[in-house]
């Protein structure tokens, strides 16, 4: 019997997680190494304690659009056992449950109930004319409604390759001329653009945001917008964990990788190996206790290693500060002792030991910046595959996106569906969870969990006056919290959320304290030198960091701020799509997958991951000859479907111009919902014909 030829995954996001399945139902040997404890990446959730019955924590809500195809078609094919079967759920799939509207929250101004797809039902049309009414009212011209079909028209008909060219080139602010654009039109603007993709307007592509503007106006082939009904670890990654492991995934985590090693004889990786993540952490850790140049940054950090340990702090003050808020603090005539303390623990404490992990293929399924780490460090590598030098580069277009949840002490119904509070200086927006969760254990006294995501993390506040990478975590807590209130709450009228309603909070775990100096400074160096900042003979990542061993808090790739996103967002900006790289590289056995790998979904999303990995998963099966069956990827830029998307949006452009009357505006949105409708159908039945 022939031999399984072995791959190996590093990263087990949802791009690592979609090739193992995909390879592992191809009959490959399949081992995934993951450098945390859990699974799901960005996407994972925890329960905080690490305790089955405590509060459930996300990195932020997710949402599922109705245009996503391969996720849901991969949740499909996860099967559920022994959960709920008995209301009829067989599938992964089968946990995500309708929103069929957002809520666009303003300051000092009621809240706007809006639609973001076009209409399905009579009452979805009714609730478009009613935003509309309200749109109208906010002071939007029709002269920008029909501005913005007829620049959606031009981007529809546009060939592919002129559109990418041109619209790639260009952000979306400017696409949409919104700076002289009407005040309500710049705040839709913006409001919308955060709630798709977690991105400024005036930094993104407008490629980008015009192609996910059109697939979400025209989505009406799939199902609405859905959120899963419960923590996404629980209803997602666990049963897909066990599905995978029942099929022969080896999985290994809390490894982190080490290196790469190429056989000699041309571009083939001959083996990659992996260190234990949380030895190095605690090495890391300790580091950055011996660094610290104040008995409170000591305190800080040496903290959290004793934490990680379960190790009782050594001698402390409590002290009240200005506001008569107390805390605990080394006492300073102690440096000494935390010093030689973490001197004694970090002698203990080998270097980890590096594992081999041979193979014959090799998925890199890394988050961007992570890949780009290696990429630099690599002088091979780049010899084999300068193109890579492009991720380097591509590293620089992250942002941070993370979230908070609230715990409540009683229920808050604000929308079945998404907010976007449209001018909150945190660019906020938010999903009550446990509308949506009804078989999930909730500790006791909880009675809602408003889940908010942060996207403006380097704006002043507007209660602190302070960044938001500047505050600590309860500073962050308050500030959210100050925002969200002002944008519900009305004088004279009963408050909607209410600082006693708090029973607790969580902050993602990947914002954390700097603690790995040397990487930060390589990543850094990296992406200046990629992008032209500083010249190529420049000193390595170990001399810049002696240079700043005089100030331990010397800012690198983050700037000088309090806390570090270990998982920060791609964000597709202006001319960024050039640097994509395919999931097939000049290294023979070296494939790449992510949400930054050039795919036809083009967004950093769960959506992008899962179809880079198969385009990763055929690659590896185009070079081993294999019979079976590619992966499937679909592409919504299908001709057809974008001639009937321009004849809608022409139709669109005859919306009545400036001065025209309210009825008249309201008749001609009437008449498109008409038309939407028939699109729907025709777009069915398109969809229909070639699934079969």
């Amino acid at each position: 019997m022939k031999q399984k030829e072995k791959v190996v995954i590093i990263g087990g996001g949802i791009a690592g997680l979609t090739a193992a399945h995909e390879l592992i139902e191809r009959d490959f040997d399949v081992a995934l190494y993951e450098r945390r404890p859990r699974l799901g990446g960005k996407a994972a959730s925890v329960r905080v304690p690490n305790d089955p019955k405590g509060y459930p924590g996300e990195h932020g809500f997710h949402f599922f659009p109705a245009w996503y195809r391969h996720v849901r078609d991969t949740m499909r094919r996860i099967p559920v056992r022994g959960r709920r079967d008995w209301v009829g759920e067989h599938s992964v799939l089968d946990y995500l449950v309708p929103t069929d509207r957002n809520l666009l929250a303003r300051y000092d101004s009621d809240p706007v109930p809006i639609l973001l797809h076009s209409p399905k039902t009579t009452n979805q049309a009714q609730a478009l004319l009613t935003f509309a009414r309200q749109l109208f009212a906010m002071g939007l011209p029709v002269a920008d409604v029909t501005l913005f079909f007829k620049r959606l028209g031009a981007f529809v008909r546009t060939p592919e390759e002129e559109r990418e060219k041109e619209y790639d080139a260009q952000s979306w602010w400017n696409f949409l001329s919104a700076g002289e654009r009407s005040e309500a039109f710049r705040t839709l603007t913006i409001a919308t653009t955060r709630t798709l993709v977690a991105a400024k307007a005036e930094i993104a592509s407008a490629y980008t945001i015009a192609l996910l503007a059109v697939r979400t106006l025209f989505d009406s082939p799939l199902k609405p917008d859905c959120v899963l009904d419960g923590p996404t670890s629980e209803t997602w990654f666990d049963p897909w964990r066990s599905y995978l492991e029942g099929r022969g995934v080896e999985f290994h985590c809390e490894r982190e990788l080490d290196s790469i090693q190429f056989d000699g004889a041309g571009p083939c990786i001959q083996s990659v190996a992996f260190v234990s993540s949380t030895d190095l952490l605690r090495v890391r850790q300790l580091r950055a206790v011996l660094s610290a140049s104040t008995p409170q940054q000591a305190n800080d950090r040496l903290r959290s290693f004793l934490e990680l340990q379960r190790q009782p702090l050594p001698s402390h003050v409590t002290v009240t500060d200005g506001k008569g808020e107390r805390r605990e603090q080394y006492d300073p005539n102690k440096l000494a002792h935390i010093h030689s303390l973490a001197m004694a623990k970090l002698r203990a404490l080998s270097p980890p030991e590096p594992v081999d992990a041979p193979a014959d293929y090799y998925v890199f399924a890394l988050p961007v910046e992570q890949m780009a780490y290696y990429v630099n460090r690599s002088t091979t590598l780049l010899s084999y595959a300068p193109s890579l030098r492009n991720i380097v580069a591509l590293s620089a277009s992250v942002d941070w996106m993370a979230g908070i949840q609230y715990y409540l002490k009683y229920p808050l119904k604000l929308s079945p569906g998404h907010i976007v509070c449209a001018d909150s200086e945190w660019a906020l927006t938010a999903v009550e969870q446990t509308q949506f969760w009804k078989y999930v254990s909730i500790p006791d006294g909880v009675q809602s969990i408003l889940s908010v995501d942060i996207s403006a993390w380097d704006k002043k506040g507007r209660t602190l006056r302070k960044e938001a990478f500047l505050c600590t975590k309860a500073e962050i807590k308050k500030e959210v919290w100050e925002q969200l209130k002002a944008s519900f709450n009305r004088a004279g009228e009963q408050d909607v959320l209410r600082d006693a309603a708090i029973i607790d909070y969580y902050i993602d775990d990947d914002i954390i304290e700097r603690y790995d100096r040397k990487k930060q400074a390589a990543f850094a160096l990296g992406r200046d030198r990629a992008l032209n900042r500083v010249a190529q003979t420049v000193a390595g990542a170990d001399e810049l960091l002696t240079a700043a061993a005089a100030d331990p808090d010397a800012p690198f790739v983050f700037g000088d701020r309090l806390e570090l996103n270990v998982e920060p967002l791609l964000i597709n900006r202006p001319g960024s799509l050039a640097l994509r790289p395919t999931a097939k590289t000049k290294i023979r056995n070296m494939f790449l997958a992510g949400d930054y790998v050039k795919t036809a979904t083009n967004l950093a999303c769960m959506e992008g991951a899962n179809e880079a990995a198969r385009h990763a998963v055929n690659a590896i099966l185009d070079a081993a000859g294999s019979k079976y069956d590619r992966c499937r990827t679909w592409r919504f830029e299908d001709g057809e479907t974008l001639a009937r998307i321009a004849a809608f949006l022409t139709l669109a452009e005859r919306l009545p111009s400036a001065g025209a009357s309210f009825e008249a505006a309201t008749g001609a949105l009437s008449t498109l919902s008409s038309f939407a409708t028939q699109a729907t159908a025709n777009l069915k039945q398109f969809w229909t014909k070639h699934e079969r």
